[in-house]
């Protein structure tokens, strides 16, 4: 089982990366295309781990496709862009990691198929030296890990 999703290589399309056995060993289109990676329409309040209005349309899809695969298991990682203090930006990003979880969990994804990790601005995929730039940075990125 080469990428760890508990589905023997042998019998799966998708032998190098994380899927369900629903979809042969894949991850599912929706789940692919939306909630891998970084996940657009995810936002914050300034300097805050409160999570606004506005995202709410996008973890509630999340939180309805994740429950359609309840083996599944997802990493969130909270990501900021460079102003401020490094630790305050680790701590921040731990939080809105945290955030996502909690919210996600409320909405019926069982809490142990998820891992928060906060990663700060340690890694950019922009450069910090644009407004643009800082704002592709501030982002929330989920990776499937596999299944339980």
């Amino acid at each position: 089982d080469a990428d760890g999703d508990g589905i023997i290589d042998l019998f799966e399309r998708c032998p190098n990366e994380p899927g369900v056995p629903e979809e042969e060993g894949c991850l599912p289109q929706a789940i692919q295309k939306k909630f891998s990676g970084s996940v657009r329409g995810i936002y914050f309040q300034t300097g805050s781990a409160k999570i606004r209005r506005d995202s709410f349309k996008v973890l509630d899809e999340a939180a309805k496709l994740f429950s359609l695969y309840p083996t599944l298991r997802v990493e969130i990682s909270g990501h900021t862009d460079d102003q401020g203090p490094d630790a305050m930006n680790l701590e921040l990003s731990q939080q809105r990691a945290d955030a996502v979880k909690a919210y996600l969990v409320e909405r019926g994804v069982a809490a142990e198929r998820l891992t928060a990790i906060g990663s700060g601005e340690t890694r950019p995929v922009a450069s910090n030296k644009t407004n643009a730039g800082r704002a592709q940075n501030r982002r929330i990125e989920f990776k499937i890990l596999g299944q339980n």
